[in-house]
């Protein structure tokens, strides 16, 4: 029986202190069909150094070891790596030995003179593990959809296919008004105010089974005896083998539009462009932490070696000519993460005039004569939270866009207001009742017409020639605006130029503390041994971060999930800093495991590594003290120096 892993893809560790053992059980192995890749370690220091560096697809033990033991090797790897198959192979003949071995938790035992076997057992455990890896993916997906479904603020149910509802969100129990209990077990058509509701329901839900999908207007009945106008969306929920076993449903309350016939089609907008951005986000988000994983190993491999081509000028030409194409794809990724919502903010509170005012300087001198640009300020402007830098760029992209539509030339006029938004001026703008900065920008261009206004915040959507700009401009400015809790608005015509409004909050909290001088990375002391626990699950970023800070002169213990971080963290090792990706597979995220690591040492200094925004980093929408974020890809020499600017307290 041949392993399920590819010939030549298969990497054992040997724990065995006979060489010749060792051979004797790869030519076992090869007989059986495998041609993998070994190594043979015999102590502890060796063996702990092996599961650091990266870890195997299974470890083959001998039972008893000069200094060392197959039962501590078996302890250590149920604590650093449990998903990986243990198997002992030893010449002891001992039954007893066997059936301890297996109540210590090895997953079975081989006797070296029955090697003919071993082939068929390994076999047999790199089937089991793969399907439990399956199955812990599984349950992680599952996991990711309820997080998901309880935060969106949209009304969500799922049933059987019965129409019996096995789970409700948070938005939906504030809909309808019944507990999350109460829901749970009960059919859909108790949700019905009256007998031809629930005839047309039916009537929906067997429309479903046939088409897949259904949308439009119901009634939707709570607890207080109201029926509620909803539009409803509803689609069919199908197993892996494509049978039908349930359905999904949200509702939309229309309540608040129903004083205008002006509200439905506003609702069906917001409701397709609420969507088709989620959908975008989730689709970017799922692929951003991996891409981000290979242009950060890209991008951290390429400095070093242009390191070691300085001498070898052709050498260094190609170099860097890989190295500012892989920096261009990060970039992209940026701009299609802002696009999606789902980029690593740092908000802080901003002063909009003083601000504004020097955006608006560099606006001026780089849009060219043919533009005047004007700025209109609130004599008293509001501050606000924003991240700094993202909110200069999104104003430089108006200028930018208004300087296209305006190619003979023309006025941009910035303003801010500050406004108190309530009742149905919040509902018309998608807002949360409270007060905002408003920043306009009006241009003198071409203007839109209504179809291309409707689609202008569209990821990719643009009126310019093939080659002239990524399209994502607007929608990194949307993206930007509605991840910082506000909205933006385009009113446009053509021949009447374009104005465009930013919705900001309001930041009511105290002003901000001056802060000292960031050190720069020249001027930061190189690390003294002082040791950092790097945890990622792809090896390649561990092990080139732990180089990285090894150059710089710090000490780096690896893991590749919670679990692993964990035992390192109940450890007597000294530990400095907490390296952590936010997004970890095994059911513990970085979050999780930065707390648990601050209830197993006080204090602790924190830095999350991210390819994407995700808030299971913030406490209250804020970092903790002495935590802080980077994000991927990073210039090896960037993350150097700010692991070291948080050890040393910089």
């Amino acid at each position: 029986m041949v392993a399920e892993s590819a010939p030549g893809s298969l990497t054992l560790l040997l724990v065995e202190d006979s060489a010749v053992d060792a051979e004797l059980i790869i030519d076992a192995l090869q007989q059986a069909g495998y041609h993998a890749s070994w190594r043979r370690v015999e102590g502890e220091v060796a063996y702990r150094a092996a599961l650091d560096q990266d870890l195997p697809d299974a470890i083959l033990s001998d039972w008893t070891l000069p200094g060392f033991s197959g039962r501590a090797a078996l302890e250590i790897a149920r604590e650093r790596c449990p998903e990986v198959p243990f198997l002992y192979v030893t010449g002891t003949t001992e039954e007893s030995c066997a059936i301890e071995a297996l109540r210590q938790g090895a997953n079975d035992f081989v006797y070296k003179h029955q090697l003919a076997v071993l082939g068929a057992a390994l076999a047999r455990l790199l089937a089991v593990a793969s399907e439990r890896r399956h199955h812990l993916r599984a349950e992680a997906d599952r996991h990711r959809l309820s997080e998901a479904l309880c935060q969106t603020l949209q009304p969500v149910f799922l049933t059987d296919i019965d129409a019996t509802i096995t789970f409700v969100n948070p938005a939906f129990t504030h809909l309808v008004g019944f507990g999350v209990e109460e829901m749970r077990g009960q059919s859909v058509a108790r949700l019905c105010p009256d007998a031809a509701s629930r005839a047309q329901q039916a009537g929906i839900l067997r429309q479903v089974r046939q088409t897949g999908n259904w949308s439009g207007e119901l009634q939707c009945l709570t607890r207080d005896g109201i029926s509620v106008p909803v539009f409803a969306s509803i689609g069919v929920v199908c197993a892996a083998d494509g049978v039908p076993e349930g359905f999904v449903g949200n509702y939309f309350d229309l309540r608040p539009l129903r004083d205008s016939e002006g509200q439905r089609a506003q609702l069906e907008r917001q409701l397709h462009q609420s969507q088709k951005m989620d959908a975008i986000g989730q689709l970017t988000g799922g692929i951003a932490h991996d891409f981000n994983n290979l242009l950060g190993v890209l991008i951290g491999n390429l400095d070093l070696l242009r390191e070691r081509l300085l001498d070898d000028s052709e050498g260094l030409e190609l170099t860097d000519a890989a190295l500012d194409a892989a920096l261009r794809g990060a970039e992209l990724n940026k701009r299609l993460l802002a696009s999606a919502r789902r980029q690593p903010l740092q908000p802080k509170r901003v002063e909009v005039g003083d601000s504004l005012a020097d955006i608006v300087t560099l606006l001026t001198r780089s849009l060219g004569e043919r533009v005047e640009v004007a700025q209109v300020s609130e004599p008293e402007c509001w501050p606000i939270k924003v991240d700094p830098s993202q909110f200069e760029n999104a104003i430089v992209n108006l200028g930018v866009n208004a300087r296209d539509a305006m190619p003979d030339g023309g006025r941009l006029t910035v303003r801010t207001d500050n406004q108190a938004i309530d009742g149905q001026a919040a509902r018309d703008r998608d807002l949360p009742p409270g007060e905002y900065v408003t920043l306009t920008a009006m241009d003198t261009g071409v203007g839109m017409t209504p179809e291309v206004a409707a689609r202008a915040f569209d990821p990719f959507f643009t009126t310019k020639p093939i080659g002239v700009g990524t399209g994502l401009g607007l929608s990194m400015i949307y993206g930007f605006v509605r991840q910082s809790g506000g909205q933006a608005r385009i009113i446009s015509a053509p021949g009447t130029g374009t104005t465009v409004c930013l919705y900001l909050p309001r930041h009511a909290g105290p002003a901000a503390t001056t802060e000292a001088a960031a050190l720069t990375a020249e001027a930061l002391p190189s690390g003294q041994g002082e040791t950092v626990l790097v945890v990622d699950d792809d090896a390649a970023v561990r092990m080139l971060v732990a180089e990285v800070l090894d150059e710089a002169g710090y000490k780096a213990f690896g893991a590749a999930n919670g679990a692993e971080a964990l035992a390192v963290l109940r450890s007597p090792a000294r530990l400095n800093l907490l390296v952590t990706d936010v997004g970890l597979p095994g059911g513990m995220n970085g979050r999780q495991v930065a707390d648990a690591a601050r209830e197993l040492r006080p204090g602790l200094r924190v830095l999350f590594i991210t390819g994407y925004a995700e808030t299971a980093v913030l406490s209250q929408g804020q970092m903790e003290p002495g935590m802080h974020i980077m994000t991927k890809p990073f210039a090896l020499k960037d993350m150097a120096a700010r692991v070291t600017a948080i050890i040393s307290g910089a």
